[in-house]
């Protein structure tokens, strides 16, 4: 079970990163990538694309451990749906919209050369703070449909899918 919500976690991770490259192509200013792979490069590499790929790989890793947190609260759901899992990346997303408010004190490029994100990205303006959201809602909604124990016995019935 833990290897399933591990990788459905990933999967997530690369589904919210390719959800904000499409809101970036439509004008929606979504960069968790840059600001989290910058926390390795330093402000002088902050907006370069081994940033991009550093935060993606680190936004894939949080991604599988989230996925874990999500398959643990899961399995003690009564009734894992995915409306328990919008509720759960609803909340997620509350956390890390409040945490977001937090990062011009942790991050060395933030304000300076990343501009702060703001609570709920609302530093990025209101769509951004709006696809930030739908895009937690989205992983609580995967997850339910991927990591809980029901997913798990419905892919094991199947004969197929990761059931570690």
């Amino acid at each position: 079970m833990r290897a399933r919500s591990f990788i459905a976690g990933m999967i997530g991770a690369a589904l919210f990163a390719i959800a904000s490259a499409f809101a970036r192509r439509a004008g929606v200013p979504m960069d968790l990538e840059w600001l989290q792979g910058s926390l390795f490069t330093g402000a002088e590499g902050a907006r370069g694309a081994t940033a991009y790929v550093l935060g993606l790989i680190a936004q894939l890793a949080v991604g599988g451990l989230l996925g874990l947190i999500y398959g643990a609260i899961l399995a003690h759901t009564p009734h894992p749906s995915l409306s328990a899992g919008a509720f759960l990346g609803l909340v997620h997303a509350l956390v890390a919209g409040v945490l977001l408010a937090l990062v011009p004190m942790l991050h060395p490029a933030v304000p300076e050369v990343i501009a702060a994100p703001g609570l709920l990205m609302s530093g990025r303006g209101t769509d951004a703070s709006i696809v930030f959201v739908l895009l937690h809602v989205g992983f609580g909604m995967l997850m339910a449909a991927l990591a809980s124990p029901q997913a798990a016995r419905q892919a094991a019935a199947a004969g197929g899918g990761v059931t570690g």
